[in-house]
């Protein structure tokens, strides 16, 4: 005879979906913490009680066992700056005696949230996250759990972590100081969606203090927006031409934005850096392969992805919740791609 299989047993989500609330909220009411309205909390309670729900009292002590894995969360495989990156993460995590589990975020918000209950659900021992920069509500699992996370790439506002990245504005003003001294005066600047990270902000910003540094005005039909893959490099340098503005050279915000400019400009006829000077962002490999070699900025990738795990191993193994900063110096990069500095 067919054994009948055991009913699945009651868990959180559950209780959630029938209260209307998230998971974070019927947390806080479980382990009876504040910030949870009455009226929330009344549901959250006929739910456990409609539900039978009891929490896992075996789960909850697992949690506290080593996996000897870390999460790791990116926006992207595709933007030629992560493999690197990535590549360099897991090799040090392993030196360490971790495994490591990616997740892609795609670069949205509501993403990083189901990622990140993922990983807590896996009982990862710890989380690198680079965010894009924005705040979810999903975010609080990390806190509700005491998951160690380490946010890399750029901080979220109002959610305080301990922080491993690279100085985006400095890197933007030393790109466009680069340009000025090679007696560029007319520099367009290539951004991804401001609201989409605070990297792009940060880069925006350096473009702008360069511009003051060297009292050149900020003129706001020299931006163009659109987002950091080759196809938006093409679409905003596209813009510019069509809206006839005039330029003398261009700072891509990330270097697949920047070959799509290239690939655009040379198109139409124009030489780099003759006519045009492009400069990007970030040192992707393909940035030294392409013709003419793209002048850049780069981000110590492999100092930074060592820190990363190595602060993120510490606060796993000494159970550390004071937040740290570290913020690396990036490098520029000159190639063929913009001219020399007069005068050298």
């Amino acid at each position: 005879m067919k054994k009948r299989k055991p009913p699945r047993a009651v868990t959180i989500k559950d209780v959630a979906r029938m209260a209307g609330v998230s998971i974070w909220t019927v947390s806080r009411v479980v382990n009876e913490r504040d910030g949870v309205s009455e009226a929330s909390e009344a549901r959250v309670r006929q739910a456990i009680k409609a539900l039978r729900y009891r929490p896992n009292i075996m789960a909850r002590a697992l949690k506290g066992r080593a996996t000897q894995s870390i999460g790791l969360i990116i926006p992207s495989i595709e933007n030629p700056v992560f493999p690197p990156l990535v590549k360099v993460i897991e090799n040090t995590a392993a030196e360490r005696g971790y495994s490591t589990v990616l997740c892609i975020s795609d670069g949205r918000l509501e993403k990083e949230a189901q990622q990140l209950e993922l990983l807590v659900d896996k009982r990862v021992d710890g989380i690198l996250f680079n965010a894009m920069g924005g705040y979810h509500e999903g975010f609080e699992i990390l806190r509700e759990t005491g998951t160690p996370v380490v946010v890399i790439g750029r901080k979220i506002p109002g959610f305080e972590t301990t922080n491993v990245s690279v100085d985006n504005r400095l890197g933007a003003k030393m790109a466009v100081d680069h340009l000025i001294r090679t007696g560029m005066r007319k520099i367009a600047v290539l951004l991804g969606q401001l609201e989409a990270s605070s990297a792009i902000e940060d880069r925006f910003a350096g473009y702008k203090d360069a511009l003051a540094t060297h009292e050149i005005e900020f003129r706001e039909e020299r931006v163009a927006r659109g987002n950091w893959s080759f196809a938006g490099g093409v679409a905003a340098t596209n813009d510019l031409l069509t809206r006839g503005v005039e330029f003398d050279s261009i700072f891509a915000s990330n270097d697949s934005a920047a070959i799509g400019c290239i690939e655009t400009l040379l198109a139409n006829g124009l030489r780099i850096p003759g006519d045009i000077s492009v400069i990007g962002y970030d040192d992707a490999p393909v940035a030294s392969m392409i013709r003419p070699h793209l002048s850049t900025v780069r981000a110590p990738n492999a100092l930074f992805g060592v820190q990363a795990v190595n602060t993120l191993v510490k606060l796993v193994e000494t159970g550390e919740d004071a937040h740290s900063e570290v913020v690396f110096e990036p490098e520029l990069m000159v190639r063929d791609s913009t001219g020399s500095a007069l005068g050298s």
